[in-house]
């Protein structure tokens, strides 16, 4: 069965990501404990549909949340220093995932510290991926 659009990003989102840890990187839910880190995730989030469209196309805004938990003595410093890994190696130089999406933005971050004695900090990372398909065919670029 094919991928679709949404799916074939959501791969490139993991691809990238990948190299950044020693573990693998999970999707909507963490693959390992907490005891293996660092733990990346990715998650897919709310999709909805431009208002700006062309003729024929079905053009869409999808949220995709990376997710790091890791534990660290200095929290923030560290978590500072794995959101620009992030955002680097899902943008890098290539915002479109060659072709898959029109564009892929950073749209903010969300860091969780410590608590009730818990040695793990973490941050969520958003992107806002826009991308097209032929109206109907969620399989297929434009």
């Amino acid at each position: 069965m094919a991928n679709t659009v949404r799916e074939l990003i959501l791969q490139e989102f993991v691809t990238r990501i990948t190299p950044l840890g020693i573990n693998p990187v999970g999707r909507a839910e963490p693959s390992l404990e907490e005891s293996d880190e660092p733990l990346y995730t990715v998650h897919d989030g709310v999709e909805e549909r431009h208002e700006n469209q062309s003729y024929g196309t079905t053009r869409v805004n999808l949220i995709v949340t990376v997710e790091l938990g890791m534990s660290s003595l200095t929290p923030s410093p560290s978590i500072n220093e794995q959101l620009g890994d992030v955002i680097k190696a899902v943008i890098g130089t290539d915002s479109t995932f060659a072709g898959l999406a029109n564009n892929i933005t950073y749209a903010g971050s969300s860091p969780t510290y410590r608590v009730d004695g818990s040695v793990y900090s973490g941050i969520q990372c958003l992107f806002n991926v826009d991308y097209s398909y032929p109206i109907g065919d969620p399989f297929q670029t434009v």
